[in-house]
């Protein structure tokens, strides 16, 4: 299924414990039983050793992510060492900036270079063609010897990441959403208005924001609300008119898309009202998301909605380099006339790695892949070797800043100027995790952070009610599934834009996208999910 994921929506939300089991490696020091094979001198002869098994020959492996060129030449850091010896393998990390970095890959698939183990978003329609074409490793086989890789596939909120009928990918996880709504509270409590908790008191504050000289400086030049291009961060605002994610069953026993129901309508609606009162910066649909937070960072919006967590760092920075005395604070989503606020999950992963069906030798990749996964491995791949870069005082992660500065450039993530943060190699494989009964749940631990006041208020703003979708997680849909969601989504980008600048009426905009959608096979896709459905029930 074709999804809107958000860039940086990966490394802001991964944060940082897991509970590690212990092996035991019990070395009984003891007299030897005599047996019955005795010299004559009564000793027992001794046992024969067991033959060592032969070692695996050296395999050279490649690593495929998106910006991994900025380790292209440089000499692998001491986690990738270690992860090397254990496996008896060279790994040689390849890749390409944000933009171009999937082309990059689809030029190396389509040359016959596929790398060994790469990372791509899954729900896209050029991965199920390269399932189909042989191109990706079908890992079911695999699976019975790589007990963590399978755990996490058996589980139900992964277990239809399937195509057909086989896996294919090993998810990356992640939290169910990281989008926060950031604000400026040193404007708030100026104008003396109360942290508002629904719609309509977020709608005084945007009002507030762009008429009442929050800043102070006699001018009108402040806009309540900035925002960008990408439509997705609008869900945490439209989840409280009623707005579900993807696909889900209606009171009829129809299967629905969250755009074309009258709950999106009445965030349409509510959007150009404050659009056309100024309230929302203008053209914002223009912007890209470096626009829109240059916007909140310059002081020209009072409201932002972007990425939590780490991100928050960022932002606080940002907006104190402009403002020193700047007090940037986060809401929780407005509750609004569809129930109660909240965010819309993403399912708890964003793309997956794949194995090249070229590998040469796929069991170890596979064993390398399920050790990543493991609670030891992700300790490694996420903090780095536990006595040279990190110790632990209780449940708090304490970097070892001097042992870090030893590695290459790079290497760890830097908080505050200091290498105080994650593994960066590590945080491609997504969050460290646990499972709850028989479910997965993304670990949050924001000591890293900066501010983790901010961030833990986030964690618990965003975890209040998170709104999955009915076929969240289910990918095995007709390949023409995808090509009418890609048609469809781009009828909604269009007139919710249309729309929400008052280009079109309400009413007439949204009877005229509904016939757009009937136009290029609403009804069909509709039938698609209703049939995959059933088929997994």
């Amino acid at each position: 299924m074709t999804r809107k994921w958000i860039v940086t929506a990966l490394i802001s939300s991964m944060m940082t414990t897991a509970v590690i089991g212990c092996s035991n490696n019990n070395n009984n020091a003891g007299s030897p039983t005599p047996t019955s094979a005795q010299t004559n001198k009564g000793e027992a002869e001794p046992k024969a050793e067991p033959k060592a098994e032969p070692k695996q020959e050296a395999v050279k492996l490649t690593m495929y992510a998106h910006d991994f060129q900025r380790w292209d030449g440089v000499e692998n850091d001491s986690i990738l060492k270690k992860l090397e010896q254990k496996f008896n393998v060279s790994l040689s990390r390849q890749g390409a900036p944000w933009e171009g970095w999937m082309e990059k890959l689809a030029l190396k698939i389509n040359t016959g270079e596929a790398p060994d183990l790469f990372f791509y978003l899954t729900t896209l329609p050029e991965y199920r063609n390269w399932v189909d074409s042989g191109v990706v490793l079908e890992l079911d086989k695999y699976l019975d010897n790589a007990p963590n890789l399978k755990k996490i596939l058996d589980n139900g909120l992964y277990k239809n990441l399937k195509f057909n009928g086989h896996y294919y990918f090993i998810p990356v996880i992640t939290a169910s959403n990281n989008h926060s709504i950031y604000y400026r509270k040193d404007w708030l409590d100026k104008l003396q208005l109360k942290e508002p908790t629904n719609i309509e008191e977020f709608t005084t504050m945007l009002k507030a924001f762009t008429e009442n000289d929050p800043d102070g400086n006699n001018k009108k030049d402040t806009v309540g609300m900035t925002a960008s291009k990408i439509r997705d961060w609008l869900n945490v605002i439209s989840t409280g008119f009623g707005v579900k994610p993807e696909w889900n069953l209606n009171k009829a026993g129809e299967y629905e898309a969250g755009y074309a129901t009258d709950s999106y309508k009445q965030f349409l609606a509510w959007m150009q009202k404050q659009y056309k009162a100024g309230y929302i910066q203008k053209e914002y649909f223009l912007n890209d998301d470096a626009q829109k937070e240059e916007a909140f960072y310059s002081g020209k919006a009072g409201v932002m909605i972007s990425n939590s967590g780490v991100k928050a760092d960022g932002v606080i920075e940002q907006i104190g380099a402009v403002k020193r005395d700047a007090v940037v604070d986060v809401l929780p989503p407005p509750d609004g006339p569809g129930g109660p606020g909240g965010v819309q999950s993403f399912g708890g992963f964003w793309g997956g790695w794949s194995i090249s069906a070229q590998t040469k030798d796929p069991e170890r990749v596979v064993q390398l892949l399920d050790y990543i996964y493991s609670p030891e491995g992700r300790e490694l791949t996420y903090f780095g070797i536990e006595g040279v870069h990190y110790s632990k005082d209780g449940d708090k992660i304490v970097p070892n800043l001097e042992n870090r500065a030893k590695e290459p450039a790079a290497t760890f993530a830097p908080v505050g100027g200091e290498l105080k943060g994650l593994y960066n190699v590590g945080q491609y494989f997504g969050s460290l995790y646990k499972f709850t009964g028989d479910k997965v749940e993304a670990l949050s631990n924001n000591s890293f952070n900066k501010n983790p006041e901010i961030a833990d208020k986030q964690d618990v703003y965003i975890n209040k009610n998170l709104v999955l979708s009915d076929i969240a997680n289910v990918l095995d849909f007709p390949a023409e599934f995808a090509e009418i969601s890609q048609k469809l989504l781009d009828i909604v980008e269009k007139y919710s834009t249309l729309i929400i600048s008052g280009s079109k009426e309400v009413d007439a905009g949204w009877s005229e996208m509904i016939n757009e959608m009937n136009g290029v096979g609403y009804a069909k896709a509709q039938q698609y999910v209703k049939e995959t459905m059933e088929k997994l029930k």
